[in-house]
């Protein structure tokens, strides 16, 4: 008896190829759909950036110039420091330059920035609802404050100054970020 096995073979082989086909779909199918979740995906940059303004006033960017004109007492200002970048913050840092507005040998105050943390100024009373923290002292130069600000909110500063009676002088105050200020497990790639 003879045998034809050439019908065989190809029955066997055209089994197995269909076989692979049948397998070969749902891992295009995943691939096809993982490709279209990977093209989905934005990449933005992270922005940290801090602005000090006038309390109530717009977002403003550039330098906060504070008169000063004390007559008795202890002077002091109130001001806000508002988060316009994109992260959360564990500090900034001021930049303060003084300069006196009458003649003479006017001593320059020292500028104490106090922040009201968990709480807001009452500017009538001058008092916190939360809890008073020293960000730092100057009358010209910078200092680092460790009060953390989250994306998008603002902090409640008051300015309290040294200067004597009868003395006028001008502060001009920069905050600024540097990316150690960052809170940390933020992503950034550079």
């Amino acid at each position: 008896m003879v045998r034809n096995i050439k019908p065989a073979k190809s029955l066997v082989v055209a089994f197995l190829a269909s076989i692979l086909v049948v397998l070969s779909v749902p891992f295009v199918a995943s691939a096809g759909s993982s490709a279209l979740t990977a093209r989905g995906v934005t990449a933005t940059s992270a922005v940290w950036s801090v602005v000090a303004r006038p309390v109530g006033a717009t977002t403003t960017s550039g330098a906060l110039a504070i008169d000063w004109s004390v007559n008795k007492g202890t002077p002091f200002a109130f001001v806000e420091l508002v988060n316009v970048g994109t992260v959360d913050l564990v500090g900034q840092s001021f930049t303060v330059t003084t300069i006196a507005s009458t003649s003479g040998s006017t001593k320059l105050p020292s500028l104490t920035f106090e922040a009201c943390v968990n709480g807001s100024w009452n500017t009538a009373t001058s008092t916190c609802s939360g809890t008073i923290t020293v960000m730092g002292s100057v009358s010209t130069g910078t200092f680092a404050s460790p009060v953390g600000l989250s994306t998008g909110r603002f902090l409640g500063i008051r300015i309290v100054s040294s200067g004597n009676p009868g003395s006028n002088f001008r502060s001009t105050i920069s905050a600024t970020v540097s990316r150690t200020q960052i809170r940390p497990n933020s992503t950034i790639n550079t």
